[in-house]
């Protein structure tokens, strides 16, 4: 069956999507839980003036471990779909059929994989052992943008195959918006050491 690869990336959105919300939702509730009802999930034993407030040492950064298992996970539930429709726009732009469409659907499926593994790249500040962070780096967070890069190879290669195609506006801001987002989030950061 040949779904166009906007469905696909939906369809695995809607995946991460089912199991990114519940712990934003969790979050929520502790944090409600910490000021309405005076529990201390979140809340750290603090001092003031000499005096230790009512709070049993909380755990900051359980509330980071939990807003990041959410928040990486939904910036591919934003574009995966985006993925697929670009793929899809330019294929027919191209009057061609995708090329590699059973690769780009594992791309697209291991993007959403991989998205919940990495969410601990943005807790290197928070005490975890430093070869931890070297391995969640340099492997998984490079392993999504490989799959990222391959299918935006793949969506590139009607254009090395000779093909014609029909520039309108919308493939001209696709291709536009391709490079702008190369070279801006890939390109510049790299030389940066970001």
């Amino acid at each position: 069956m040949r779904l166009p690869l906007a469905v696909w990336g939906i369809f695995v959105a809607t995946i991460l999507a089912l199991f990114a919300f519940p712990a934003l939702l969790v979050a929520a509730i502790m944090m409600l839980f910490d000021l309405l009802l005076g529990t201390s999930f979140f809340m750290p034993a603090i001092i003031e003036s000499g005096t230790p407030l009512d709070h049993n040492g909380g755990s900051p950064i359980l509330f980071q471990h939990l807003f990041w298992f959410f928040g990486h996970p939904e910036v591919y539930i934003v574009a995966l779909p985006a993925f697929g429709l670009v793929s899809d726009v330019l294929s027919v732009h191209a009057r061609k059929n995708i090329f590699g469409y059973r690769m780009m659907v594992w791309a697209i499926i291991a993007i959403g994989g991989l998205s919940f593994v990495v969410w601990a790249h943005h807790m290197y500040v928070s005490g975890m052992h430093p070869y931890f962070g070297v391995f969640l780096r340099y492997y998984h967070t490079n392993y999504c943008s490989a799959d990222s890069d391959q299918s935006l190879q793949l969506d590139f290669d009607p254009l090395g195959r000779g093909h014609s195609i029909k520039c309108s506006n919308v493939f001209c801001y696709r291709l536009y918006l391709y490079i702008h987002s190369w070279w801006f989030d890939w390109a510049i950061p790299r030389q940066c050491g970001y």
